[in-house]
């Protein structure tokens, strides 16, 4: 075994011991506190924890290249996360102002869409840079909606100058208890 490839082992050993000394810490916080005295709180917290571990795998390791972008459903009323509207579906793909993005979707009966551009990762808290709503979106004749998300100006609907961001969020609304599921949204990087 050569040094090198030593070293990335122990490299990758200490890093998987720091995830793990994260969520001893995490679990002892939540299942210690002052706020879970009982077995179901307990459960709820550590469901919760789990949730977030999820949600900083999904984001941190599996989607997290701009070059190579996916849009994917990070929570909804079946997967709650933290402050999230239970009647929206929240969509999260990695993007960098380099590259130019596009969402091709129909509005259907979305009450709320919104395109947020954030800098940093969700889990960490991030820094919110621009937001494109619905009223700011133009659909076609038969409710289809295009979004460019580009550093620079593209005809259209344009994510404008707030792209400066390292993630990108889709969030849309749907009318309460409503029983047809959305078509989803897809997203391509143009250039």
């Amino acid at each position: 075994m050569s040094s090198m490839s030593s070293d990335s082992n122990e490299a990758v050993r200490a890093q998987w011991s720091r995830l793990l000394e994260a969520l001893r810490e995490a679990g002892a916080h939540v299942l210690d506190g002052k706020r879970a005295q009982d077995p179901r709180l307990q459960a709820l917290g550590a469901r919760y924890l789990q949730r977030v571990l999820r949600g900083m795998l999904l984001t941190a390791i599996e989607v997290d290249d701009p070059d190579y972008p996916v849009l994917v459903r990070l929570f909804d009323t079946y997967l709650p996360y933290g402050n999230a509207n239970p009647d929206c579906i929240y969509f999260h793909a990695t993007v960098s102002p380099d590259h130019v993005y596009r969402i091709t979707g129909r509005r259907g009966t979305a009450r709320i869409v919104e395109v947020q551009i954030m800098d940093g990762h969700f889990v960490a808290g991030p820094v919110h840079k621009g937001l494109v709503t619905l009223t700011d979106l133009q659909a076609d004749a038969h409710g289809r909606l295009d979004v460019v998300l580009s550093a620079t100006p593209q005809p259209g609907n344009w994510g404008r100058e707030y792209f400066d961001g390292r993630e990108g969020q889709l969030q849309e609304a749907l009318k309460p208890f409503e029983a047809v599921q959305p078509e989803g949204p897809t997203f391509t990087r143009t250039r």
